[in-house]
This record gives structure tokens, sequence and C-alpha cells, in this order.
């Protein structure tokens, strides 16, 4: 997947390409990528008792709070960044 925005900013910056590993469960705290409506995102997982919290590193974001209606895609194993 390839990155645009600032959000992830601290880890991931715009243009880099990230390595997903597909799958539905991640830990919380991981880098995941996330389908909201119909559009990926890439954030920090952040699971709580009936929601799910999407994190950005970027502090000027706020975070993405989710129910039911996110679909987990998997979790960022790698990153590449050309210099």
């Amino acid at each position: 997947l390839r990155i645009k925005g600032d959000s992830m900013a601290e880890a991931i910056q715009p243009g880099d390409l990230v390595l997903v590993e597909r799958g539905q469960t991640a830990s919380r705290g991981e880098i995941v990528v996330a389908l909201l409506e119909d559009e990926a995102t890439c954030k920090r997982f952040f699971p709580d008792k009936n929601r799910v919290y999407l994190r950005s590193d970027n502090p000027r974001y706020d975070d993405i709070v989710v129910s039911n209606d996110f679909k987990l895609l998997g979790k960022v194993k790698a990153l590449v960044r050309k210099y």
C-alpha cells in the first residue's frame, strides 16, 4: 500500500510503501491497515470493550473511533522508503 498523507509521520512518511500481512486480528498498538467505508487507512490499533480506536502518530489528528463500521485488512510488516 502506498501511503498518502502525514497522519503516521513519526513512523511512516507520505510516499512510503508498506507491506501488509492480511488478517483480521491485531494486538494493541500495532500499526494496521483498516477499511473505513471505501477508503483504506493506516493507523495504530487500540481495541476497547465496545469500539476500536484507530490512532495516528501525528498529534494534529484526532483518533478515529469505530464500532462495527470498519474492516481490519491486516498488519503492517515492512516499510520501503526511497531517498
